[in-house]
């Protein structure tokens, strides 16, 4: 029922309100989503979200040359444990927690991810994406961040930025006993 409307595209102050609950979650100590409060995000490249057939997208809103920096994950709530992340969702609005529950993915380092940020809106393109992991690149751009996503070919203004979940995700909810 909740998926036969179109689904927010949240605004920045409920990122903040996201982030902010993530903090409250796990602690200022632990978390790795910096100060809630800032208003920055893990996009290098000017880019715009609007709804289309896979629900929300990420848009270039300029051209990308191919081996850009486009996003890093500066804003990435990780939970090592099933409790606090449900302890998590269950502090958002039903809306909200839907929205995460569809975004949240496993790494290969047993951590449960969740970009609380417009890289959320990121679809996945499979073999055809045109932003993925690029260790070489990343060294090349210390920024401390555990993913960052360059443009694996140019780019075009109006074009829709995919991702590839297989690069990132693995997949194992099991562990966490959710």
């Amino acid at each position: 029922e909740i998926f036969k409307t179109a689904r927010t595209i949240h605004s920045q102050m409920e990122w903040r309100k996201m982030r902010t609950a993530y903090v409250q979650v796990v602690g200022s100590g632990h978390s790795t989503v910096g100060s809630p409060a800032l208003g920055f995000n893990g996009f290098s490249q000017p880019y715009y979200v609007e709804h289309n057939e896979k629900g929300r997208g990420i848009y270039a809103n300029a051209d990308i040359p191919k081996g850009a920096l486009v996003w890093q994950n500066i804003r990435t709530a990780r939970f090592s444990d099933g409790p606090s992340y449900r302890q998590f969702v269950m502090s958002l609005s039903p809306e909200v927690a839907c929205d995460v529950l569809q975004w949240a993915y496993v790494t290969s380092d047993k951590i449960i991810n969740c970009d609380l940020d417009e890289g959320s809106f990121c679809n996945n393109g499979g073999s055809s994406a045109n932003m993925d992991l690029d260790e070489m690149a990343s060294k090349t751009f210390p920024t401390g961040a555990q993913q960052q996503m360059f443009a694996t070919r140019d780019i075009k203004k109006g074009e829709e930025i995919l991702c590839n979940y297989g690069s990132f995700s693995s997949g194992d909810w099991g562990y966490f006993g959710l």
